[in-house]
């Protein structure tokens, strides 16, 4: 159980640590604000289905076990506008890339 007197350590703790800076630490946050801005300028929502669903949720989840091309599929069997999903592909591979040059801090 934790008392109030480690939960004060723990409050006090973490006012102490430094911000994380999203788009520094992981490719995940950058990758989940550009899908949906994909979707923000949709008119007709009403072509939007469980495709469009699973694209923002497998996004959304910070692990990379799927792989590249999974994500990818995804993005080409979503019911975005053709241009969206070129350029939400483009974003992946510029974040995959820098993944692999180990350009976040972890």
């Amino acid at each position: 159980m934790v008392t109030s007197e480690m939960r004060e350590i723990i409050i006090n703790d973490l006012k102490k640590e430094k911000e994380i800076i999203p788009d520094e630490h992981d490719g995940s946050y950058e990758l989940m604000r550009e899908t949906i801005r994909s979707y923000m300028n949709i008119k007709n929502t009403s072509v939007l289905n469980y495709k469009d669903l699973n694209l923002v949720y497998l996004m959304s989840v910070g692990t990379w076990k799927k792989g590249i091309y999974k994500r990818k599929e995804t993005i080409n069997e979503s019911n975005l506008p053709k241009s969206e999903k070129k350029r939400l592909i483009g974003v992946m591979d510029r974040i995959w890339q820098n993944a692999i040059d180990e350009k976040y801090k972890i």
